[in-house]
């Protein structure tokens, strides 16, 4: 994986719109036990439907950790890609690589370096920061999350280079 030091933009890339047609899209396996109660069986179940309800229009490629792996890759269809990665949430869009193309139609994944914005009286008090200056400080920094999160979105974007449309 080649890292670029420029912004997109400065080399003809751009974000699509929410309603161009895209390749596919990451989702994440529930399991986190503070974010789904009774142990996120329903979240799980919800996110199945989901799952099914968009592979029948694109690719989807779900994320489980290690110990949801074989739950996730039973209660999925075969279509959907499975791939064993763990991660602290469920929410993608704050850790998957963003892809953005240019008028070639090429495309390039973005690692945005997510600093757990949702979360961050629990990172900041984990890392022992409580006044307010420094919450405010914390909310732009990087956490643990964070860097979790950047090795994820790069995990997902070598996976996604490989990843062939089914």
């Amino acid at each position: 994986m080649k890292i670029l030091h420029t912004l997109p933009r400065e080399d003809g890339f751009r974000m699509p719109a929410e309603f161009e047609r895209h390749r596919g899209c990451f989702m994440i396996w529930p399991e986190r036990a503070d974010s789904w109660a009774n142990g996120g069986y329903a979240a799980r179940r919800a996110f199945t439907n989901v799952i099914k309800a968009i592979a029948r229009s694109e690719k989807v490629i779900v994320l489980a950790s290690f110990a949801q792996y074989e739950n996730a890759r039973a209660s999925l269809p075969p279509e959907v890609k499975v791939v064993e990665m763990s991660t602290d949430d469920a929410w993608a869009r704050d850790i998957t690589p963003t892809f953005v193309k240019n008028n070639k139609g090429e495309l390039r994944g973005i690692d945005w370096g997510f600093n757990a914005w949702a979360a961050w009286s629990t990172v900041c008090i984990s890392h022992g920061t409580k006044t307010t200056r420094q919450r405010k400080r914390c909310a732009t920094c990087w956490t643990s999350t964070a860097m979790t999160s950047s090795r994820s979105s790069s995990k997902a974007a070598r996976f996604i280079r490989t990843a062939k449309a089914p």
